[in-house]
């Protein structure tokens, strides 16, 4: 299965990363990771490959501006036919509702493929 992991500066994106790589290892999933930050080389960027490391697995990681994310995540995963975007997100409101941000809820709007939110 072809997993395309959706990252930023969250925590969930971090345990979204976590998931999709421990699944990879019991189901051999192939895993790029799309990191999205403001520049190239970053902190999200660092974390990363960190945790990339520690698994020595390999992961394609790309890199994208923040105003894009959103595209960019359902493009590639269209354009190059990735079966799920995994990514971290939701929070609940104090009413017990979940909040999205903009670009997870554009993945889950515009998505041709399944996605799943890591919490």
């Amino acid at each position: 299965m072809k997993v395309l992991v959706g990252v930023d500066d969250s925590e969930n994106a971090v345990g979204a990363l976590d998931w999709a790589l421990d699944r990879a290892a019991a189901a051999a999933d192939e895993v790029t990771v799309v990191v999205v930050e403001e520049e190239s080389g970053g902190a999200v960027e660092s974390r990363v490959r960190e945790r990339i490391a520690s698994v020595n697995r390999e992961v394609d990681v790309r890199h994208v501006g923040p105003t894009e994310a959103g595209s960019t995540l359902v493009s590639i995963a269209g354009r190059e036919e990735f079966d799920e975007i995994v990514l971290g997100g939701g929070e609940r409101s104090p009413m017990g509702k979940i909040r999205l941000g903009d670009v997870r809820e554009f993945v889950i709007l515009n998505a041709d493929v399944t996605v799943t939110l890591v919490r």
